[in-house]
């Protein structure tokens, strides 16, 4: 009877054991030594909060952009080290636009432009611990540009840089807060301005598998 007792006893322990202790999974996974998830798909929203004008010295005028901007884009990015992630990124909105005669506030076009980016991305992390954490990211692609005055995307090679701060929960889901600035280089004929900055933040929702 008491070993029968002993084992009941026993079992109710255990069973109550595991019910406490499922809250804390990621927590007892880490504990364990389970690795995170290797990949990560990020959705994000984009706010720009600068964009670069553009000039034309054929047609004597200049685009300018409406700062306050917004937009989507998307990440897929592997673990390759303990800190560093690689992989693609592309973003995509629609800034409204003026086209001013140069040296002068005439304004002679308005409408709404497309602003695309396709970048190689990669991602450092370089402080915090446990679920949060702070990163250096970065980027090499294209810029693109499509102008309701001008005749079909121009594209231009552009850099990417920035820092963000992430929170992951649940093992394997984070949400991220980033500032980032976009350089294009943009040379073409009849359409010329130097080189372009574009400064942007994006609120991100990351899975990872």
């Amino acid at each position: 009877m008491i070993r029968r007792m002993s084992v009941l006893i026993a079992g109710v322990v255990v069973t109550a054991t595991g019910i406490v202790l499922t809250p804390g999974d990621a927590f007892a996974q880490r504990q364990f030594g389970v690795e995170p998830p290797d990949t990560w798909v990020s959705i994000y929203g984009i706010m720009y909060t600068n964009v670069s004008n553009l000039n034309d010295p054929g047609s004597d005028s200049e685009w300018v952009f409406d700062d306050n901007a917004f937009g989507i884009g998307a990440t897929l990015q592997r673990q390759v080290g303990q800190s560093l992630m690689l992989g693609i990124d592309g973003s995509y909105a629609r800034p409204k636009y003026e086209r001013h005669v140069l040296d002068s506030n005439v304004i002679v076009a308005s409408g709404t432009a497309a602003l695309a980016t396709a970048m190689a991305s990669g991602r450092y992390g370089y402080s915090g611990g446990g679920d949060i954490g702070f990163y250096l990211q970065g980027g090499m692609g294209t810029v693109a540009y499509n102008l309701e005055d001008l005749d079909g995307w121009n594209a231009d090679f552009a850099l990417q840089a920035g820092t963000g701060l992430e929170y992951r929960f649940g093992g394997n889901k984070a949400v991220a807060l980033e500032w980032g600035r976009t350089w294009g280089y943009h040379e073409k004929e009849n359409l010329s301005g130097g080189n372009q900055t574009h400064s942007a933040l994006k609120l991100a929702l990351r899975m990872g598998f």
